[in-house]
């Protein structure tokens, strides 16, 4: 059953529409997470639906109720943005506080639940912190703690994670998940990270232009991709159209129109029914544990990524053979 309904929801700002009538249903419980490049109006529609814009056309549910037209302290609604927005005069504990302190609680439920939210956290010691004295990383765990606490119906992150280096973010994914999952949060989340979005999500909404391209399991929008921009903004995907197809392969394919093929589905061992390629690498780009290969078959370049060895025997004009299973060559509309 859906917890969060968007009816033909519809916005424009000077002329330019950036939401194209969009009908999309969350369940309760749900990570959710908008993704798509900037200016393709995933902060616009989490904005209409924590209440900060309003749409021209169309309606927001959430729990059944209709929320277009109520403003964003009475729908029950949590955001985190980008930054961490932290008052600079108030400690751990009375950041966390705060919400409930407005929600006028006791004083022992207060404690108890801020104490809880600040060990969910992982932040058990720092109650006595001000903002200036913690690290990027363990601001944005204050404000997640301060949206989590109150027990919002739905919580919006608004790209939370951006501004942190790699390694935090990694860790800060893990325990958005976690708190996600242990409290059984409606969540969405807006992000331009492809990676990040793969990790987190029970779904993905791939946005672009101010439309829904492509709405599904994370890896049922990575292994097939539906069009042409899923394919190119999905991964590192190799996109070709039925010419070149040809010449790569040196068959002739049943249709024409352009085909995705994923770097990671090349093999340098026969199985199965596939196509063989002879291909020159041009270049090597070691990744962790795979390489990506820029390769050119028949002057047709594309991209394989092969799990990192000890001795590979690749180089740049190094020749070698690979393997691509039919199947594996993903028809686009």
């Amino acid at each position: 059953m859906s917890f969060i309904t968007l009816n033909q929801i519809q916005k424009s700002f000077e002329g330019q529409t950036v939401i194209q009538e969009m009908n999309l249903e969350i369940k309760k419980g749900e990570l959710v997470t908008f993704l798509g490049p900037s200016g393709c109006g995933k902060s616009t529609l989490l904005r209409m639906i924590a209440g900060l814009v309003t749409p021209e056309e169309g309606s927001i549910l959430i729990d059944g109720r209709d929320v277009t037209n109520v403003s964003p302290k009475d729908r029950g609604v949590g955001m985190v943005f980008q930054s961490y927005a932290l008052f600079p005069n108030m400690n751990v504990y009375e950041n966390v506080a705060f919400g409930l302190k407005m929600k006028k609680m006791e004083k022992g439920e207060i404690h108890e639940k801020v104490m809880s939210m600040i060990e969910l956290v992982g932040l058990t010691g720092k109650e006595k912190a001000y903002p200036h004295e913690l690290s990027g990383g363990q601001q944005q765990r204050v404000a997640l703690a301060r949206s989590v606490v109150v027990e919002p119906k739905v919580l919006l992150l608004d790209e939370p994670l951006s501004a942190l280096d790699a390694q935090i973010r990694k860790n800060l994914q893990k325990l958005l998940r976690s708190i996600q999952q242990r409290l059984g949060i409606t969540m969405i989340l807006v992000t331009h990270d492809q990676e990040e979005a793969m990790v987190v999500s029970d779904r993905i909404v791939l946005l672009n232009n101010g439309q829904m391209v492509q709405n599904g399991h994370p890896h049922d929008i990575y292994m097939n991709p539906a069009t042409e921009f899923a394919a190119r903004f999905i991964g590192h995907y190799n996109v070709l159209d039925a010419h070149d197809l040809r010449t790569l392969f040196g068959q002739t394919l049943k249709a024409d129109g352009m085909y995705a093929i994923r770097p990671e589905a090349f093999q340098r061992t026969e199985s199965g029914p596939f196509y063989a390629i002879t291909a020159v690498v041009k270049d090597v780009a070691v990744l962790g544990n795979i390489v990506r290969y820029s390769m050119e078959s028949n002057s047709v370049p594309f991209s394989a990524d092969l799990l990192q060895q000890r001795e590979s025997g690749l180089s740049p004009g190094s020749e070698v053979t690979l393997y691509i299973l039919k199947e594996d060559v993903i028809p686009l509309t």
